[in-house]
């Protein structure tokens, strides 16, 4: 079964040439295919049903993807930013504002994972509401993730080995 969004890009014209993929207001849901998209630089998706990024996995040259502009859509997942910045080594900044993000997904997450996550918010190269409750919560997590660390490694050296 095509999905509503794979439809709408099926139409598209010179699909490997273009550079910049605007599909911002559509109110699209569903999968894309996007392996014709080989010199996507940036993707803006604004305001529309996506409720995850898996798909973006499907570009065939991930080394040229630089941003992607997912703002208010239905993504739940904040860790999947941390995929992306793995698969595009070039990726400069994910939009992840107007999403219902659901932080207990941060689970999921080992602890160098979820610091590095709040460094990529802190360095605004992953973007969610701003004054969010949200904010405030990464940071606490962040400082006893960081305080954790730092006992483990204060253990290991104290506990002489067997």
């Amino acid at each position: 079964m095509t999905s509503e969004a794979q439809n709408y890009i099926d139409r598209m014209k010179n699909k490997e040439k273009l550079t910049y993929l605007d599909l911002s207001n559509q109110e699209l849901e569903g999968n894309l295919n996007l392996a014709n998209f080989s010199s996507l630089v940036s993707i803006n998706a604004f305001k529309n049903k996506f409720n995850d990024l898996d798909f973006l996995l499907s570009l065939p040259n991930k080394e040229k993807l630089k941003k992607i502009n997912f703002w208010g859509n239905k993504i739940t997942n904040p860790g999947n930013a941390l995929v992306l910045f793995d698969k595009f080594p070039n990726l400069e900044s994910i939009n992840l504002g107007g999403n219902p993000l659901a932080w207990n997904n941060l689970k999921n997450l080992d602890d160098r994972q979820v610091l590095l996550l709040i460094k990529l918010i802190e360095e605004e190269k992953v973007k969610i509401n701003a004054n969010s409750p949200e904010i405030t919560l990464l940071k606490y997590i962040k400082q006893l993730k960081e305080e954790n660390m730092l006992l483990k490694q204060q253990v290991q050296i104290e506990v002489p080995p067997k």
